[in-house]
C-alpha cells in the first residue's frame, strides 16, 4: 500500500504541495531527538578555510601595529609640546600642565608595551595559521619573547613625571658658558627612536608583505620579511624612499641639535631657535659638505653630529648605488646595444674599406710617377705611404672590434655565418685544385652546384629554417 505525503516544492517561501507515493514497505528510521548528533572526522583543513584563517590573522596584526605607531608617536608628541612650553614659558611656569602632559606620556607608554604584547601575539598566531609554528609552541621556546622585551624597553624610556625639574650642567670651556642639560631631554632624544613603529606599520601594510606576496614567496623558498619589503621598495621607487629617509633624517638630526644647543644661541652668536638653521646644518652635514657656518657646541650635540655624519655617508652611499644601477642596461638592453654596435661597426668596416682601397690605389699610382720621374722615395710617396698604413691599421681595428661582438650573435647568425666560411674556404680550395690541375695537365671534373647540399648557395638559409623549425 502507498501513502501520500506532502512535499514542499518551490523557492521563494511559496509552498506547494505535491504528493510523493512512498512504498508501504520502506520504513523510515526512528531518530531519537535525546541523542546529540555524531560529530564528522576531522580531516586536513581545507586550503579555503586555511587562507580564511590567515587573512583574518594577518589582518588583526595589522591592527595590531597601527595601534603601536599610534600610541607612540602620540607618546613622542605629547614630549615635544611639553618640552617647547618649558622653553619657551620657563620651568617654572605652567608647572601642572606639563606634569599633566608627561603624565599622559607615562600613560601612553605603558598602553604601548601592553599594545605590543598583544602585537605579539597576533603575530605568532599567524604564524601558528601559517605553519611555521607548532600548536605547542609559545613566545618562550621560540625565543619571540627576547625581541618582545628589547622592544618594551626601547619603549619604555621616555620623559617621566617626577623628573620634569631634574637638569645637569655642563661647563663650555669654548664660550665659557655653563649649559643646563635636562634630564627629560635626554630621554626625549631617545624616544625618538619610535619612529621605527612607523616604517614597521608602513611595511606591514604594503603589497610586499601582503598575505597573497607571503604566499609567493613561500612557493619560490623565501620569506616576505620587513628586509625583503625594502629590498622591493628600493628597486620600485628608490628615490622616493631616499628622499623620504632623507627628510626624516634632516628633521630628527636638526631637532635633537636644536634643543641640546639652544641655550647657546646668543654665546655662540648662531641662532638655534629657529629649526631651519639646525636642518641647514644637518644637510650640510650628511652630504659631507660641511660649511661650517653652524656647527655641534655642546657635548650631546657633538655625539648626534657624530651620528649625523655617518649616517649621511652611508645615505649617500645609497643614492651613489641607485644612481648606478639606473644607468645600467638590463639584459634586453645590453643585447640590442652589442647588435647596434655590430651593425655600426659593420659600417664603418665598409667605409675604412673604401679608404683602404682608395689609398692603396694612390699610394701605387704615386709610386709608379715617381719611378717615371727618377726620385722612387720623394716625399710625396711617403706621405701617401703613411696614409695608407693610418687607414689600415684603422681597417684592422675596427675587424677586430667585430669579431669580438661576436659573442652576442643568435645561433641561427652563428650557423649561417659558419657554413659561409665553409662554403668560402671549399671554393678557395677547388680554386686551387683547378691551377694545380693545369700545371699538372689533368683534367678536373666539373661539380655541379646541387651536388652536395652545402656548397648550394641557397643551403644556409635551408639550415636556419630547419634550425627555426626544431626551436
Amino acid at each position: 500500500m502507498a501513502h501520500l505525503v506532502p512535499h514542499s516544492r518551490g523557492g521563494g517561501g511559496l509552498t506547494n504541495t505535491v504528493p510523493v507515493v512512498i512504498p508501504s514497505n520502506f520504513n523510515v528510521p526512528e531518530i531519537d531527538s535525546d541523542e546529540e548528533p555524531q560529530e564528522a572526522e576531522k580531516g586536513p583543513p581545507k586550503l579555503v578555510g586555511d587562507a580564511r584563517v590567515v587573512n583574518r590573522a594577518f589582518s588583526r596584526l595589522r591592527i595590531a601595529q597601527a595601534c603601536n605607531a599610534y600610541l607612540g608617536i602620540v607618546g613622542l608628541g605629547i614630549c615635544i609640546v611639553e618640552r617647547e612650553i618649558r622653553f619657551e614659558y620657563g620651568y617654572k611656569d605652567n608647572k601642572n600642565l606639563r606634569i599633566a602632559l608627561l603624565t599622559v606620556n607615562l600613560i601612553t607608554t605603558l598602553l604601548l608595551c601592553l599594545s605590543l604584547l598583544f602585537s605579539y601575539k597576533m603575530e605568532f598566531s599567524w604564524m601558528k595559521a601559517r605553519g611555521f609554528v607548532s600548536n605547542i609552541d609559545g613566545l618562550f621556546n621560540t625565543g619571540m619573547y627576547k625581541t618582545l622585551i628589547a622592544e618594551c624597553f626601547i619603549c619604555l624610556i621616555s620623559p617621566l613625571p617626577f623628573l620634569y625639574d631634574e637638569t645637569f650642567k655642563e661647563n663650555n670651556t669654548n664660550y665659557s658658558y655653563k649649559i643646563n642639560h635636562w634630564y627629560n631631554d635626554i630621554l626625549l632624544a631617545w624616544s625618538f627612536i619610535r619612529i621605527y613603529l612607523i616604517s614597521r606599520c608602513f611595511l606591514t601594510n604594503c603589497f610586499y608583505m601582503s598575505t597573497r606576496a607571503q604566499r609567493v614567496c613561500q612557493m619560490n623558498g623565501c620569506y616576505a620579511s620587513f628586509g625583503f619589503s625594502i629590498k622591493c621598495l628600493m628597486k620600485n621607487q628608490p628615490y622616493l624612499v631616499l628622499l623620504t629617509n632623507l627628510v626624516i633624517s634632516t628633521f630628527y638630526f636638526g631637532y635633537l641639535i636644536r634643543m641640546f644647543d639652544q641655550d647657546l644661541s646668543t654665546t655662540s652668536e648662531q641662532n638655534f631657535n629657529q629649526i631651519t638653521n639646525p636642518v641647514w646644518m644637518a644637510i650640510v652635514t650628511m652630504t659631507t659638505v660641511g660649511y661650517g657656518d653652524f656647527f655641534p657646541k655642546s657635548i650631546p650635540s657633538r655625539i648626534l653630529g657624530i651620528i649625523c655624519a655617518f649616517y649621511g655617508v652611508y645615505l649617500v652611499s645609497l643614492f651613489l648605488i641607485t644612481l648606478d644601477n639606473l644607468l645600467k642596461l638590463d639584459q634586453s638592453e645590453t643585447r640590442s646595444y652589442e647588435l647596434i654596435s655590430r651593425l655600426e661597426n659593420k659600417e664603418a668596416l665598409k667605409l675604412e674599406a673604401v679608404n683602404v682601397i682608395t689609398t692603396g690605389f694612390r699610394h701605387k699610382r704615386a709610386k709608379r710617377k715617381a719611378e717615371e720621374a727618377g726620385s722612387p722615395n720623394s716625399s710625396y710617396v711617403s706621405k701617401k705611404l703613411k696614409l695608407f698604413r693610418k687607414y689600415l691599421l684603422r681597417f684592422s681595428q675596427i675587424a677586430k672590434a667585430l669579431r669580438g661582438n661576436y659573442g652576442t650573435e643568435t645561433p641561427e647568425d652563428r650557423v649561417r655565418r659558419e657554413l659561409e666560411d665553409l662554403r668560402s674556404s671549399i671554393s678557395s680550395f677547388e680554386a686551387c685544385v683547378k691551377v694545380l690541375g693545369k700545371h699538372l695537365e689533368v683534367e678536373m671534373p666539373e661539380r655541379k652546384p646541387t651536388d652536395v647540399g652545402i656548397y648550394h648557395k641557397g643551403s644556409t638559409d635551408d639550415v636556419t629554417n630547419d634550425l627555426k623549425k626544431e626551436s
